[in-house]
């Protein structure tokens, strides 16, 4: 197991030392941003041949951070690859407090959304009724003579 895994971090610091010099020799080329990052995305794959996925890190120690990982679930064949580079200390430390914060003002949202459409409802149904009541007051007048 220790040299399966040993050998796969090795292919794994090499696949990274080519993506980056091939990303330097691009940049070097003067090409745009949109093709460089086309080339990028179309050049990862993981150890078994086949197409990394691109996934986004949620955790305390790496908030918001995309990595490249094996795109099948059975088997893996352990590849990773960290496509953005690592934060700063003071981004891992509020990162999570405004994703926090963040989720907060998400469900006040929502539950006052629910609150809003409630409420319209109320308001067709009052309107409704007002109108029904005026309709009947009117008929009852002309034909109360």
């Amino acid at each position: 197991m220790y040299m399966i895994l040993s050998q796969n971090l090795s292919q794994n610091y090499d696949l990274s030392a080519r993506v980056q010099t091939s990303l330097a020799d691009k940049l070097m080329d003067n090409t745009s941003a949109n093709n460089l990052q086309d080339d990028f995305w179309a050049m990862v794959t993981c150890f078994c041949g086949n197409e990394a996925v691109l996934c986004t890190s949620w955790t305390n120690t790496n908030p918001g951070r995309r990595f490249w990982s094996f795109a099948q679930s059975v088997p893996n064949c352990g590849f990773f690859l960290w496509f953005d580079p690592p934060m700063c200390v003071c981004s891992r430390a509020i990162i999570p407090g405004l994703l926090t914060s963040r989720n907060q003002l998400q469900e006040r949202l929502n539950t006052m959304a629910f609150a809003n459409r409630r409420l319209k409802i109320w308001l067709i149904c009052s309107w409704f009724l007002f109108i029904v009541n005026v309709l009947h007051v009117i008929l009852y007048v002309m034909y109360a003579r």
